[in-house]
């Protein structure tokens, strides 16, 4: 499911991107990497606009999502 959702994702980001003000350092497109990992996280809701997710499996997508980002 987690990978469904991540690859819809992606699709709305390469669609949508070319017509956002929001540019990469290069003044391209931004591009979005994705990860689906699997394990335990503990999620905080500091106030009614911060959330924090934290625990190994989510350092892990954000380092994955980084470098699908990064490398297409």
């Amino acid at each position: 499911m987690a990978a469904v959702l991540a690859a819809e994702a992606d699709e709305l980001v390469r669609r949508i991107a070319p017509d956002l003000a929001l540019r990469d350092t290069s003044g391209l497109p931004i591009r979005m990497g994705w990860a689906a990992v699997l394990g335990r996280a503990a999620v905080s809701w500091m106030t009614a606009m911060l959330v924090a997710v934290l625990g190994d499996a989510t350092n892990v997508a954000f380092r994955i999502s980084g470098l699908s980002g990064r490398d297409g």
